[in-house]
């Protein structure tokens, strides 16, 4: 998981973003924020699931800032889990005001890689950082989601270990003998950024920080042979 206050990672162009959020003014004043950042280009926004799972489809975002609700409903679950079965290179980060473990969990099975409570968002460098991280990869949460998500991935592993995919261990045991994203998608002929997505869940799903953490856990648990 990358630290909160610090991911010192500079993209080389501009990670393109697409925002759903329900409430209009929240959703201006993202879209105004992100706008003034170099690091980020604003593809469109929406209140309207629908009509942003369309556009996602379209425009083939990199990144996925995804309230939960809307109009009352816990829309951004669905939506999120059918764009990353539509587009799984497209990374989802979760902004939200009601973080119960039920949904998050909903939302960790979905294949979302950030979480993001938006009373912690104070400040328009968590929003850059939480975009940069997981567009590299790597899992990223504010510091009171941080709790909550490890409690829904212990109830994740509790249930059935580790639950990792055929193509999620295929990619740990590359991890494990040293290589990095672009010799994995070489490897097993997919993109880059689609091993990253697979890495980000497999950080997720050990509970570990970096690649070096989930190979030695790996080792640890027998998971990789």
């Amino acid at each position: 998981m990358t630290d909160f206050k610090n991911p010192n990672i500079i993209p080389d162009m501009p990670v393109r973003v697409f925002i759903f959020e329900d409430h209009w003014m929240c959703r201006e004043a993202l879209v105004s924020v992100l706008n003034k950042e170099k690091e980020v280009e604003v593809l469109g926004a929406t209140g309207n699931v629908r009509e942003g799972i369309e556009e996602v489809a379209r425009t083939r975002p990199e990144v996925v800032l995804m309230d939960i609700r809307f109009h009352g409903e816990n829309l951004g679950i669905g939506a999120t889990s059918t764009i990353k079965d539509k587009l799984p290179e497209t990374n989802v980060i979760i902004f939200t005001e009601f973080p119960d473990e039920d949904t998050l969990q909903s939302a960790v099975k979905a294949g979302a890689s950030g979480f993001l409570l938006k009373r912690e968002v104070q400040d328009p460098d968590i929003l850059i950082n939480a975009i940069r991280a997981v567009h590299h990869g790597d899992a990223y949460m504010t510091p009171s989601m941080t709790s909550k998500i490890l409690k829904v991935i212990k109830r994740l592993t509790d249930n059935s270990k580790y639950e990792l995919t055929k193509r999620e261990l295929q990619i740990l045991k590359l991890i494990t003998d040293g290589n990095d994203n672009k010799k994995i998608a070489k490897e097993l002929d997919i993109e880059t950024r689609t091993v990253a997505n697979h890495v980000s869940n497999i950080l997720f799903k050990l509970n570990v920080k970096n690649r070096t953490e989930a190979a030695a856990v790996a080792r640890k648990e027998g998971i990789i042979e």
